[in-house]
């Protein structure tokens, strides 16, 4: 019964992190996730934005990129293929140039589910082919004799992210992240380059990890920090540095800090006061 609880709970939170097109962050505790969850629904959507800017920088550090670098995206079947892409896109991420960073990573999600449907059915796919990879490890942990609710509910997430914001027919795109495949990559799209959109596919990402880890095999838990990885942190620092040196009269988007997720429960607070 706690298991069916909880996945309960993950499914209330999957709603609230949907609603700002964020997948349920992997890798993550379930404390922080419920609590960014309940800051969403209890403060509503005229300070989702103030909260994204809050929780997804601090998740999503320079800390936390270098070790999931390092530790994991360089090692995961599929992934490590595209390691070279996904640190160019860290690398401009760090240095404030969002459009660089998210162009990078848009077609590294798409390789790796290509990779995938190699591995499952034997050849590339050319169409539809995108939803079926995730169903497939959807039912393979359904059936699993050690099936965990919780991990059914991360990849439903991961699996709504994709049909209905990623990949969505861009006529059909209702969003204001503009968080769009087709948009992006076709250039219709002009006002999606920001640092939340570039922790959007992180997160994405991170998603894709976990998933062929439960079929391959691997760590549950966030990356730890290596000799390997605090050089890697080092660099990214000094990108972020210079990047600060960068001539006023070229556009950039200014690079949030973040702060932790216990500033969540004042906001959670104060909504509950006004809202009597």
């Amino acid at each position: 019964m706690k298991n069916l609880d909880r996945s309960a709970e993950m499914k209330k939170a999957m709603e609230q992190f949907l609603s700002v097109d964020w997948v349920l962050p992997p890798f993550t505790s379930n404390a922080v996730i419920e609590t960014i969850a309940e800051a969403l629904e209890t403060c509503g959507p005229s300070k989702h934005e103030e909260i994204l800017k809050k929780v997804m920088p601090w998740l999503y550090d320079l800390g936390h990129l270098s070790a999931m670098y390092i530790g994991r995206y360089k090692s995961t079947i599929h992934i490590r293929d595209f390691a070279p892409q996904i640190a160019e896109s860290i690398e401009a991420a760090a240095g404030g140039l969002f459009h660089a960073a998210i162009c990078s990573l848009m077609p590294v999600i798409e390789g790796v589910l290509q990779k995938m449907a190699v591995e499952r059915v034997g050849q590339p796919k050319r169409r539809n082919w995108m939803l079926p990879e995730i169903d497939a490890l959807i039912e393979r942990e359904e059936q699993s004799p050690g099936r965990f609710e919780e991990r059914i509910v991360m990849l439903q997430s991961l699996r709504a992210i994709f049909e209905t914001r990623l990949f969505v027919d861009t006529a059909l795109d209702q969003s204001t992240t503009r968080l769009n495949r087709n948009g992006i990559l076709h250039g219709l799209f002009h006002d999606y380059a920001n640092q939340l959109n570039f922790y959007r596919l992180i997160s994405i990402l991170d998603s894709l990890c976990f998933a062929i880890a439960l079929k391959h095999g691997g760590s549950g838990f966030a990356s730890s920090e290596t000799d390997e990885s605090k050089e890697y942190l080092g660099y990214l620092m000094s990108v972020s540095m210079a990047s600060q040196k960068r001539p006023s009269s070229i556009p950039s988007e200014p690079i949030l800090t973040g702060s932790s997720p216990l500033e969540l429960r004042f906001m959670i607070l104060q909504a509950k006061r006004s809202n009597g």
